[in-house]
């Protein structure tokens, strides 16, 4: 049985957190598990939003990418 996925929703969900910072961070980290992300990458992107979040560090396009690339990714 294949569950059911949307990996552009997934994206969505991060880049809704890039483009809102912080504030929308901590809505979608509250509402969204991590376990709700079927696509790899996008799972592994909201995971570093959500650890920016938590000690509430700006939460944006360059942050998440330096994190990634601290993280080994890309």
């Amino acid at each position: 049985m294949t569950l059911p996925s949307n990996i552009n929703a997934e994206r969505s969900i991060v880049a809704c957190c890039l483009l809102g910072g912080l504030e929308t961070a901590f809505e979608a980290v509250e509402a969204v598990p991590e376990t709700a992300f079927f696509d790899d990458e996008a799972g592994l992107l909201f995971g570093i939003v959500k650890a920016l979040a938590a000690t509430a560090a700006d939460v944006d396009t360059l942050s998440v990418t330096a994190a990634w690339r601290k993280a080994g990714h890309g």
